[in-house]
Formats: C-alpha cells, structure tokens, sequence
C-alpha cells in the first residue's frame, strides 16, 4: 500500500509511519445561499476542523496530544484556552488537584 512512499531520514531514525506527515483533505457541499452567510473560506475551513476536533476529543476519540497538534496550538496552555472558550473542561479531577498541590510542596512551592 505504501510502497511508493519516500521516506524522509528523519522519519526513518524516529520510525514514524509513512502516513504520520500526510492529510486528508475534506470537501462540504453548501449551498450557495447559505455558504454567502459565513465568513471567508479560511475562516470556514477552521471552524469546521475545530468542531470535528472538539466532537472527537469529547467523544474521547482524540488525546489532548493529538487536538493541540491537530488544530496547530503550540502550547499546551494554548490548547487550554482554547477548551476553556469552547465550554470543554477536560478530565481534571479531585486527584489530579491532590497530586499538583503535593508536587508544588513538595518543590517548595
């Protein structure tokens, strides 16, 4: 399936497979007078890749890893605000806030 595929050295020394780099593209069909009452095509383009990405990511089919590299964020905190914005708060837990305020003590924070 992949053998017309040319690897890049960098991906054959972190073995990444062939499809890692690659993307799908994806057409919607809107009609004309609807189409005229959204924004540009970029902006069109966005926020369709950003409510496919927040659907997959609740339905728990994306990690925080793979939405933040998805939608291009650079940072986590990025990506937080992001989900935040979008009424999406994560998995954080009454653990998770044990373990942080134990590790802050135990920096001396």
């Amino acid at each position: 399936m992949y053998d017309n595929v040319v690897y890049h050295p960098y991906d054959l020394a972190f073995r990444r497979p062939p499809w890692h780099n690659r993307s799908m593209n994806v057409t919607l069909r809107i009609p004309d007078a609807l189409a005229a009452r959204f924004a540009s095509v970029d902006e069109m383009q966005r926020r369709a890749i950003e409510a496919l990405a927040l659907d997959e990511f609740r339905l728990g089919h994306l990690t925080r890893p793979a939405l933040k590299s998805l939608l291009g964020f650079a940072t986590r905190g990025e990506l937080d605000a992001f989900l935040v914005a979008h009424g999406v708060m994560g998995s954080y837990t009454e653990n998770d806030l044990d373990q942080d305020r134990a590790d802050l003590q135990r920096l001396g924070l």
